[in-house]
């Protein structure tokens, strides 16, 4: 078990924005590298987009090692299993890309640049009311929640998506109105980290909805 973390403090989701500090970005946030943070387990998925959103993370899963739920500490110990849960993830720019057309230029800029960062979440037998959460490796060939370069990368943030949907539900705004209208409390109440909302989103969950109809 990792033991470079002298903070017990188990964060929840009212309180996981206290294990982060500043980044270098004007209202960009970061997580420590190599600084191990407790989570309540119950809420680590919720805790985790939080960070992402604040931070300007993005992620894909590298590797999952699940273990039996059902065990308990004592039995887990029987069988010399520490781990419950284990998930690698590395940054959502990781890898390279090369275009392998010949007769047209690449149209636009990759969000491929190689970083090698990667975050480490794990929960164990004996201590059941957390996880553990450790950037194993900085970022490299990026500043996460950059404006000119990094954040055309990221999801839109899940109130973004959700608020979208209920205008289009609900709403009598065209998605023209609807955008302008994000995009100006946006600019009033949103965080630096956000990628700003554009005309694809509003379009694509409009598609969404209208499929749903037909299933």
């Amino acid at each position: 078990m990792s033991s470079n973390n002298n903070n017990n403090t188990i964060y929840t989701l009212a309180t996981i924005h206290e294990a982060l500090t500043p980044s270098s970005l004007d209202g960009v946030m970061q997580l420590a590298t190599g600084v191990i943070i407790k989570v309540d387990s119950a809420a680590w998925k919720e805790c985790l987009a939080e960070i992402n959103e604040a931070c300007a993370y993005g992620w894909r899963i590298l590797n999952s090692n699940k273990q039996k739920r059902d065990l308990t500490a004592e039995e887990a110990k029987a069988r010399n299993i520490s781990l419950c849960f284990s998930q690698q993830y590395c940054c959502h720019r990781a890898g390279t890309y090369k275009s392998v057309a010949k007769d047209r230029p690449v149209q636009k800029k990759s969000k491929k640049v190689d970083c090698k960062c990667s975050l480490r979440v794990r929960g164990y037998y004996a201590f059941p009311q957390y996880y553990e959460f450790v950037i194993e490796k900085d970022h490299t060939n990026h500043v996460p929640g950059d404006f000119l370069d990094d954040i055309r990368t990221l999801r839109l943030p899940r109130d973004r998506l959700h608020e979208i949907l209920q205008q289009l539900q609900t709403s009598s705004k065209t998605p023209r109105q609807i955008r302008i209208d994000m995009l100006k409390a946006a600019d009033t109440f949103g965080r630096k980290s956000h990628r700003k909302l554009n005309y694809h989103d509003i379009w694509n969950i409009m598609n969404k909805i209208c499929l749903a109809k037909y299933i």
